[in-house]
């Protein structure tokens, strides 16, 4: 397994298309305007086994008018100008979950970053993911009982 960090415009092209593809595999996000998002990225971390990518997270700059929405609907009693990044794009291919590569991909990528973030999921094994890194639920769940987790 390889492990790569790097600022979106130092992304292979052919990295970049299977990180959307994998992430719009999850079906969470539509393919749309993904690669326009990501590249205003601050960071793109994946893991690649052999030529494939198998795993992906992103250190997102979402807009502030996304932010003040995503803490309000869950009624989080933290403020969102508190929380300039977003940790996003999550995805692992099906074939490798449950392995433990998204938890080690995670562990390289926050090991260096303290300001404080956000991360919205669905889902249960990613709360679990994500509590092992500090991130804690906050307010309730909303649209489409999505989670809201701060660190």
């Amino acid at each position: 397994m390889k492990w790569e960090i790097q600022t979106p415009e130092l992304v292979k092209e052919d990295h970049m298309t299977q990180i959307i593809a994998l992430v719009v595999s999850g079906n969470q996000i539509t393919k749309q305007g993904l690669k326009e998002r990501l590249l205003r990225s601050d960071l793109i971390a994946f893991g690649i086994l052999g030529d494939l990518v198998i795993t992906t997270a992103t250190i997102k700059n979402p807009a502030a008018s996304y932010s003040k929405r995503v803490f309000r609907q869950s009624q989080s009693p933290y403020s969102s100008d508190n929380f300039k990044k977003e940790l996003g794009y999550i995805a692992t291919h099906p074939d490798h979950e449950g392995k433990g590569y998204c938890q080690h991909l995670l562990s390289i990528l926050l090991k260096g970053i303290h300001s404080p973030m956000f991360a919205t999921t669905r889902k249960a094994s990613m709360i679990h993911i994500l509590s092992k890194h500090g991130f804690m639920k906050t307010g309730r769940l909303y649209k489409e009982e999505l989670s809201l987790m701060v660190k």
